[in-house]
């Protein structure tokens, strides 16, 4: 389910706009940022600097009478300095509650239901002037 989110967070081709996400210039990840050898990315403390970008996780939630997997928690994590933090939680907002929306496709899985669960929290940091955002869906998979 981890590279089907990927598919789907990269293919929009809004939010790719917004954190000018790129093959060469990622922006979009699974679990830690990762600078792919790009030092020029690096601060003197090693730290990923390249604002704004997106760390993603996807957690089993529950699991059906057959030990398929019927529901998940994503977790998105959005690191911005504060003229983008807004536009970002739109889009991922708009790309993953559903509300009355119906049923998106991701690869083979269909996502039947899914919603923002928490999502209101922004914790700044001063160290890197730059602000983080965590929201939580959940998933229905059919």
């Amino acid at each position: 389910m981890i590279s089907e989110i990927y598919q789907y967070l990269k293919s929009d081709t809004k939010l790719v706009q917004l954190l000018n996400h790129s093959q060469s210039n990622k922006k979009i990840f699974d679990g830690v940022p990762k600078t792919y050898g790009d030092t020029t990315k690096l601060n003197e403390d090693g730290s990923f600097i390249d604002f704004p970008y997106i760390v993603y996780d996807i957690f089993p939630y529950s699991v059906a009478v057959h030990g398929k997997i019927k529901e998940y928690r994503l977790k998105i994590t959005i690191v911005s300095k504060r003229d983008m933090l807004d536009s970002i939680s739109d889009r991922l907002i708009e790309m993953f509650h559903m509300g009355n929306q119906p049923s998106f496709q991701l690869n083979s899985k269909t996502i039947f239901h899914s919603r923002l669960m928490i999502g209101g929290s922004i914790l700044f940091h001063e160290d890197l002037d730059v602000y983080e955002q965590i929201m939580y869906f959940h998933l229905k998979v059919k």
